[in-house]
């Protein structure tokens, strides 16, 4: 197999509060892009992050854990890693060297909670670090409560006005892309006319 240019890898640290869908996360990451039959589970034990037998006995992720992928768009190959990274401040040390070894930064929110104290601690790592280039990611968005027009506001609220989102829900199990897709609901059309404004300003 060929060497992967360096100019073609990717290193995205998954962050967030404790319980946020971190792992979660990370699990179905690497399920869509092909290395697990099945998605991994930190209650069965099966996550492809909790692996040492603290962490599944815990179900809870101690360490910083890292997985690998090779993921193609048009002729182009990518080295894609992610790592996933502990919620709870006992293990700042592994978040700390998980952002500084990243070029993206995923905070994960949940929507029932909003942004949390892990919350900020991310976002505040990942400006200590120097990771400019960060992306909330809205989990739980099939619980209870669940509310992604509040948990935008709030993260937007928190983190400035130029925090936009790029994806919505448009019901229990479809998502719309609000870059490309055309025929949007009212709501999202306003969603996608402020990240045009966004993005003008930041121009």
């Amino acid at each position: 197999m060929s060497e992967t240019p360096v100019s073609n890898v990717r290193n995205f640290v998954i962050l967030g509060h404790s319980g946020s869908g971190k792992t979660t996360l990370t699990d179905a990451v690497a399920f869509k892009l092909g290395l697990n039959e099945r998605m991994g589970l930190v209650a069965s034990g099966s996550s492809v992050s909790d692996t040492s037998e603290e962490e599944k006995n815990r179900k809870i992720t101690l360490f910083a854990n890292s997985f690998t992928a090779i993921n193609k768009i048009g002729e182009e190959e990518y080295k894609v890693v992610f790592t996933d990274s502990p919620g709870f401040m006992d293990f700042c040390g592994q978040i700390q060297g998980a952002v500084r070894a990243a070029d993206f930064a995923l905070i994960t929110v949940d929507a029932t909670a909003g942004v949390q104290v892990g919350t900020r601690r991310a976002w505040k790592s990942c400006k200590e670090g120097g990771l400019a280039s960060i992306a909330f990611v809205i989990t739980g968005l099939d619980k209870d409560n669940a509310d992604f027009t509040k948990t935008v506001a709030a993260i937007r609220d928190a983190f400035g006005m130029n925090c936009v989102p790029v994806t919505a829900t448009i019901s229990a199990d479809a998502v719309a892309n609000i870059l490309d897709t055309t025929d949007l609901p009212d709501p999202l059309q306003e969603i996608r006319n402020s990240l045009a404004e966004s993005a003008a300003e930041t121009d």
